[in-house]
């Protein structure tokens, strides 16, 4: 996933915590004192934005009706800003948890400064912060929100706490992913722009097919680097990235990578052509058709070079020296 999906999901599930928290925290008849404050900011002409909709939105569909969950989330910290007439909060906070709320704040503040054109790996690093700040708002209220009760409060935090774990537990996959990505990126340059390629791509072949995956069912290193190395047009990639395409039944792909092997070389090896004939046979057997154009052009470019191709009684090609 993009980083900046993993962006717009933790402001997403940390405004459904915080409504939650509200829900708990607010004083008893909290809309009525929170219309008035609006009421009063309005008679003044300094009700603007964001205050504003949600006056207008009390004041067209009723006091009573306005909810939490009608609240976004810079809205829902201004409300834990407000003070009644009696001069009291309308959501009492210990000082702890208030200083908490104060870096969802600022977590807030520099999410709408991001771009895509920042650095995807400082996304990262800024995302697991917005993680943890919100993780030790949830321990805050745990701990020190004694005005909720106490079954409440472990059900609060036994939720969110669970889903912030695992969401920073993928965000952590995603990264180590990345910088693996990264990593290979940066590999397959140094090959290309080395005066001795082969060394430099066998070195970096033995460190990636070494590397175990960041996650059960995401590609072994070693397969995505050969894939992206191949892609990159390294010679040397081609052939055990033919073999992996075959592994997810990408045989016409496959084959196109075998394809560029003759096309930088001008020649293919009897082990080369043999792949190709083994590929074209896997393809035969799984997609029960006949050869494709390519894998004809193919068969006909190693018939070129002396080789012998031909079918034997159970339809699978045969090669041979002449």
């Amino acid at each position: 996933m993009d980083a900046l999906y993993y962006l717009e999901r933790i402001n997403k599930e940390k405004t459904l915590a915080l409504q939650r928290f509200l829900d708990l925290a607010l004083i008893d008849n909290w809309q009525s004192d929170l219309y008035e404050i609006l009421k009063e900011k309005y008679e003044k002409g300094k009700l603007k934005g964001i205050c504003k909709n949600a006056y207008d939105d009390m004041c067209l569909n009723g006091i009573e009706n306005y909810c939490t969950k009608r609240m976004d989330i810079t809205f829902a910290l201004e409300v834990i800003k407000m003070k009644n007439k009696g001069g009291g909060y309308l959501v009492p906070l210990n000082k702890n948890t208030f200083k908490s709320l104060q870096f969802l704040i600022n977590d807030r503040n520099k999410k709408s400064h991001f771009s895509y054109n920042e650095n995807q790996e400082e996304y990262y690093y800024q995302i697991l912060l917005n993680i943890s700040d919100i993780q030790q708002f949830i321990k805050n209220v745990h701990h020190n929100e004694t005005r909720i009760s106490e079954s409440k409060r472990l059900e609060y935090t036994q939720k969110y706490g669970q889903q912030f774990k695992q969401l920073h537990d993928e965000v952590i996959t995603e990264l180590l992913d990345f910088l693996n990505c990264k990593k290979i990126d940066e590999s397959i340059e140094k090959i290309k722009s080395s005066k001795e390629p082969q060394k430099v791509f066998s070195a970096a072949m033995v460190y990636f097919s070494r590397q175990l995956p960041w996650e059960k069912g995401k590609e072994l290193p070693g397969e995505r680097f050969h894939i992206k190395a191949s892609d990159a047009g390294i010679v040397e990639a081609h052939s055990f990235a033919a073999l992996i395409d075959c592994d997810y039944h990408r045989f016409d792909k496959a084959i196109e990578r075998m394809e560029r092997i003759y096309i930088a070389n001008n020649v293919l090896h009897f082990h080369e052509c043999q792949q190709i004939i083994n590929i074209i046979n896997l393809y035969k057997k799984s997609a029960g058709k006949e050869p494709t154009e390519r894998m004809k052009k193919m068969i006909s470019i190693i018939t070129k070079q002396g080789y012998m191709v031909y079918e034997n009684d159970k339809g699978n090609y045969i090669l041979n020296y002449n």
